[in-house]
């Protein structure tokens, strides 16, 4: 399951020389993790890690299962790049593509769409062949949220079939 039970840092495997030793010897016990509960916003895990003075932060649901982890580098790059591309849970954009030529397309698409992705791009030689068409039509169908990227085009007409498909 997702339970937490530990943590295993660099700290705490980096000059342990036997790779045999159980992880369960050398990780941090969860009593002494630095943990937040679900449901927190991205503002409070920073504060928390703050306060702390951690370099991660567990974020934990009543039966202490991890949602999600936040690290020291993540806060800086929120900080650095204010304006990275976050999706509207504030979450970086995922995305990942699947070829319109593959047998498995129309599975993988929706595999991706159910795993969370923000985006699919259907990865085609032409921009406007049958099958991308048939694929991108399918993934607007089955999933009108996410967003599909779809192409590569030379001629309006092509922009259009492509527009028409969803």
């Amino acid at each position: 399951g997702s339970r937490l039970v530990g943590f295993a840092g660099k700290r705490d495997t980096d000059f342990i020389e036997d790779r045999t030793i159980p992880l369960s010897a050398c990780m941090t016990p969860v009593s002494d993790v630095a943990t937040a509960f679900h449901p927190c916003t991205l503002e409070e895990v920073n504060e928390k890690m703050m306060t702390l003075k951690v370099s991660y932060l567990c974020v934990v649901d009543t039966e202490g299962n991890l949602k999600s982890l936040t690290t020291r580098s993540d806060l800086k790059k929120n900080r650095d790049y204010p304006n990275q591309c976050k999706n509207a849970q504030g979450q970086l954009v995922c995305g990942a593509a699947v070829s319109s030529s593959s047998a498995d397309a129309l599975d993988r698409a929706d595999a991706l769409a159910k795993a969370g992705v923000d985006v699919i791009v259907i990865d085609s030689r032409n921009g406007d062949t049958q099958e991308q068409l048939d694929v991108l039509k399918w993934i607007k169908q089955n999933h009108p949220s996410v967003d599909v990227i779809a192409g590569n085009v030379a001629v309006h007409s092509q922009v259009r079939k492509l527009l028409d498909a969803g």
